[in-house]
């Protein structure tokens, strides 16, 4: 299903887990054309870890996550080898049909380790065999961070943040 709109829908169904739990608000990818993109500024030569929890309601829906080192206009030749990316983990393990709750993790947290080579990393994640609301991919507590300077951006952590 293609609706037209590239930004990922809002959830209540976050991580509801833990000490970022907050609200338990998240986004949501249930279509083939909805993408996380979000650019950030880094500094050339540091080394980050990005973190992201993800939760697949449908099993073998997988996510590709990529650190961009550039914006990109469309997805031609994009692949985890390209030279725009900085870094790349396919999401393969999060396959979990329970919602979580307070007591209960239902989310797996994938980090992903890179060092900038340009001043932005452009956050991108797609899943495209997310194609429904029975097959949607729901994602929390993003993170990025800069390990050198012991410094932490929260990229879903407010209530109804869009990103």
């Amino acid at each position: 299903s293609t609706d037209g709109n590239e930004q990922p829908g809002s959830s209540s169904d976050g991580n509801k887990f833990g000490p970022d739990a907050g609200t338990g608000r998240g986004v949501k990818i249930a279509s083939t054309c909805r993408r996380l993109y979000q650019v950030v500024p880094v500094t050339i030569g540091t080394t980050y870890t990005f973190s992201i929890d993800s939760r697949s309601e449908w099993a073998s829906v997988p996510s590709e996550v990529f650190i961009l080192n550039t914006e990109i206009a469309d997805e031609a030749g994009l692949t985890s080898s390209s030279t725009t990316v900085d870094g790349y983990k396919s999401i393969t393990n999060d396959f979990n049909a329970t919602k979580s709750s307070s007591t209960e993790d239902t989310f797996t947290t994938t980090t992903i380790s890179f060092t900038a080579t340009t001043s932005i990393a452009v956050i991108y994640v797609r899943a495209p065999q997310a194609v429904s609301s029975t097959t949607e991919v729901f994602y929390d507590n993003i993170k990025l961070f800069d390990r050198e300077n012991n410094l932490l951006y929260n990229y879903i952590k407010i209530p109804n943040q869009v990103f």
